[in-house]
């Protein structure tokens, strides 16, 4: 796994760019491959600066900036060109800045330090007992933990994506609140569900009742038939009776 976007170089002779990447092994398991990228940590990184922050200390905030962590105190103090040691003919050597500059990811030289997320180092003018004024530091805000923690939490909140929330029935439009061709619409579909049925259907219809109300006035009459008939034969048989 890559470790971000690597340190980038320039060199100040030959106008060339340089882009150097370290693949680490993150699952210790000895073997650098894929599996590395598996590993993540969810914290929020951060990083202090200070005035005193000069060379690879320089790199550090630059790499930071370039990686997306947050960073926080004062603008480093710079220092961004590798060393270089020449030797005299007297076996002398000097300690020089060579040719070769650290720059960010898009090139910007930071050879004069690094800017910060946050500025948390305060500057005051005092005067001293002489009258004369003099410039004086307060770093206490970068030993202020509570305030420290707040503002790199701040920083990676606003980095989050917005997400935007589903209506609910609250924030939903009334149903009084829809068109008049919508409501006609569903009038007209309404008033044709309840439209009077055609001739055929009413004579359907009446037909139908009529077999019904037919049907059950033949059951009657022949019931009463039948009890008129049985009345009858019951007074034969009783005269005929009586005659013999």
């Amino acid at each position: 796994m890559h470790a971000g976007n690597g340190v980038h170089f320039f060199n100040t002779l030959t106008g060339n760019r340089y882009d150097e990447k370290a693949q680490l092994d993150l699952n210790l398991d000895g073997v650098f491959d894929d599996r590395d990228k598996e590993v993540f940590y969810d914290f929020n990184f951060a990083v202090l600066a200070s005035s005193s922050s000069f060379s690879s200390a320089n790199t550090m905030p630059i790499m930071c900036k370039d990686n997306g962590v947050c960073v926080l105190g004062e603008k480093s103090k710079g220092g961004a060109c590798a060393v270089v040691f020449p030797f005299t003919p007297e076996s002398h050597f000097l300690s020089l800045s060579g040719p070769l500059r650290t720059v960010s990811e898009t090139g910007l030289d930071v050879d004069k330090g690094a800017p910060v997320d946050y500025e948390l180092v305060e500057t005051k003018i005092i005067t001293d007992e002489s009258g004369e004024q003099q410039e004086k530091k307060s770093y206490s805000k970068l030993y202020d933990l509570g305030l420290v923690g707040s503002l790199v939490s701040e920083f990676y909140a606003a980095k989050e994506p917005t997400t935007v929330p589903a209506p609910t029935e609250s924030t939903a439009p009334a149903a009084s609140t829809a068109p008049a061709a919508s409501t006609a619409s569903t009038a007209g579909t309404t008033s044709a569900s309840t439209k009077p049925a055609t001739g055929s259907e009413a004579q359907k219809s009446s037909s139908s009742s009529g077999t019904v109300a037919t049907g059950d006035g033949f059951v009657s009459a022949a019931v009463l038939l039948v009890l008129i008939s049985s009345a009858v034969v019951l007074v034969w048989f009783r005269s005929k009776r009586e005659k013999r």
